[in-house]
């Protein structure tokens, strides 16, 4: 029995997301979508619960897509989590008012929320620090340029004209 694939405007349709938002997460998060003799995206049913799961955890959970790479990586690798699950007690610790316990769920969102923020600074700090190193770099590189062209440095000059007399 073979298996059925969609067309992305298929997709469009059954998960109500957008086709530029679908070639965007396929993009950013290095999806594997099989294509076509003609390029065009066939999605099976497994990249459709993918793509379920990636739109939850976006709107839902509201994670960004390092975030969901990271989480997309620990299921193919299938390592531990990065945080242990939470263990949720048998019975209620708030009985009868499920309120509270929905405010310290929201709580917790919000406390990973904040990690995930600091990890992306962190990230940024980094690769500000990257590309300055590489700027610098690029212009030690400029300077010993200028001073390996003949003429240019009366020290260079002297040795140019020893070498090739």
């Amino acid at each position: 029995m073979h298996e059925k694939y969609y067309k992305i405007g298929e997709v469009v349709e059954i998960l109500g997301i957008e086709a530029h938002t679908l070639r965007y997460l396929e993009s950013t998060l290095h999806l594997k979508i099989r294509r076509n003799g003609r390029g065009e995206r066939l999605y099976s049913e497994a990249d459709l619960e993918l793509l379920q799961l990636i739109h939850k955890l976006k709107t839902e959970n509201h994670l960004n897509t390092h975030a969901i790479r990271m989480a997309l990586d620990h299921l193919e690798k299938k390592e531990e989590p990065l945080l242990p699950p939470m263990e949720l007690p048998q019975k209620s610790p708030f009985p009868g008012n499920a309120e509270n316990f929905i405010a310290l769920l929201a709580a917790q969102n919000r406390e990973l929320m904040s990690q995930n923020q600091k990890v992306l600074q962190h990230l940024e700090h980094l690769e500000e620090m990257v590309q300055q190193q590489e700027q610098r770099q690029k212009e030690q590189l400029d300077q010993l340029f200028k001073l390996w062209q003949p003429g240019k440095s009366p020290q260079v000059s002297r040795w140019w004209k020893k070498r090739n007399s």
